[in-house]
């Protein structure tokens, strides 16, 4: 079994326990899932140096999170915070299935195509996190460039080295889709059909 499958598998457990539905976008879903899965008062807010903190104490689960973080931010913070309380671990795959759940980022998909802000939306994720979804889960072959990261899991530029691919991501590219995302340095290259 794949990484990524485990996390779906995990993913599909944890929406079943807190009685939420992956087929449906939900607006801020991992505060929703915080809630159901660990009760009413699992978020704390305060001033951190992280986005999200997760703690067992007492033998209950806490996540204390950056109160100055912007909504969309908030919501991934808190899904990774879900992720690391029940991997025990920092698990990005799980994170992101939490937020934008394969059946329902589909069929957001199937309503608004390759419009990265509108597949975001109903999320409440950032635009970054969206095209990369789009991109891992083959809805469409394409490349993430972030500061960061260059994600590529599909064949599109799969011949060419990091630096190539960020070099093209800040040039005009005529071959694929440049889409500035809604993060700074961050860009979504997405193969034409």
């Amino acid at each position: 079994m794949t990484h990524a499958s485990r996390a779906e598998e995990i993913g599909l457990s944890l929406y079943r326990r807190a009685g939420l539905s992956p087929a449906a976008p939900v607006p801020g879903a991992s505060v929703g899932l915080a809630v159901e899965l660990y009760g009413g008062d699992v978020i704390r807010e305060g001033v951190l140096g992280e986005q999200a903190l997760p703690l067992r104490r007492k033998g209950k689960q806490k996540i204390f999170v950056d109160g100055r973080l912007h909504p969309r931010r908030l919501n991934v913070a808190i899904a990774r915070a879900i992720a690391r309380l029940e991997a025990g671990r920092e698990d990005e795959d799980l994170a992101r299935f939490l937020l934008a759940p394969p059946p329902a980022f589909r069929l957001q998909f199937e309503r608004v195509g390759l419009d990265v802000e509108e597949l975001a939306r109903p999320f409440a994720i950032p635009e970054t996190l969206a095209a990369v979804r789009l991109v891992e889960l083959g809805v469409c072959d394409g490349v993430v460039v972030t500061p960061e990261q260059v994600h590529r899991p599909g064949r599109l530029l799969s011949w060419a080295d990091d630096e190539t691919v960020r070099r093209l991501a800040r040039g005009r590219p005529q071959s694929v889709w440049k889409v500035e995302l809604d993060e700074p340095g961050c860009v979504a290259l997405i193969a034409k059909p």
